[in-house]
């Protein structure tokens, strides 16, 4: 019987931590996560899955976290390879899920652009911020049940008011859904052209 409940717990164990999240995209990671865990595992992904790295040579690799999320399920970061000629923007998302044997575990996946891509974006998200700003617009001092949507290649963006009248946003990816604000969106914006030293 005890050996029956050890082999249970053990194919329990296995679903939870291989299940619906695409580990090619970022894998998975059970604990809860955190701005620090988050960095730690962009700094893999970077390392492992985008630069290559060379062989026999050390090259310096900046990596600066922009802005995490209040609820921190979406946090940005930029790194910059000077060696390698790489610079790029990526998008951390974490969610908590739970499986059919009702196991909770922590799924996480990483968005990279490029720097044009990225820059691009950001461009557009600004754009994205005047042109919202007619459709959420205050009536009778109530706010609309309205939203506006932006797609960027396969990334959607959902801005809305809330009751308290705060600007939020809802970023759709990959199966990630993560809250949002406008101020971590300026605040992204401002530390990648800070860095990079682009005008504003």
């Amino acid at each position: 019987m005890k050996q029956k409940l050890i082999t249970f717990l053990i194919m329990i164990f296995s679903v939870s931590v291989f299940g619906q999240v695409n580990p090619a995209q970022g894998g998975l990671f059970s604990q809860t996560y955190s701005k620090e865990i988050s960095e730690y595992r962009i700094k893999e992904f970077i390392v492992k899955e985008v630069l290559q790295v060379p062989d026999k040579r050390t090259i310096e690799v900046d990596i600066n976290s922009l802005t995490t999320s209040k609820s921190v399920e979406l946090t940005t970061v930029i790194y910059d390879c000077a060696a390698l000629n790489k610079q790029e923007l990526i998008f951390s998302f974490w969610n908590e899920y739970t499986n059919q044997y009702n196991v909770n575990y922590t799924g996480y996946a990483f968005k990279n652009f490029d720097f044009e891509k990225a820059k691009e974006l950001l461009d557009d998200l600004d754009r994205v911020q005047e042109e919202k700003s007619a459709i959420l617009k205050l009536v009778n001092n109530e706010y609309l049940d309205k939203n506006a949507v932006y797609k960027f290649e396969d990334i959607k963006f959902i801005f809305y008011t809330d009751e308290l009248g705060s600007n939020l946003i809802r970023v759709l990816w990959n199966g990630f859904d993560s809250e949002w604000n406008q101020p971590n969106m300026k605040t992204m914006k401002k530390r990648f052209n800070r860095y990079f030293n682009l005008k504003k």
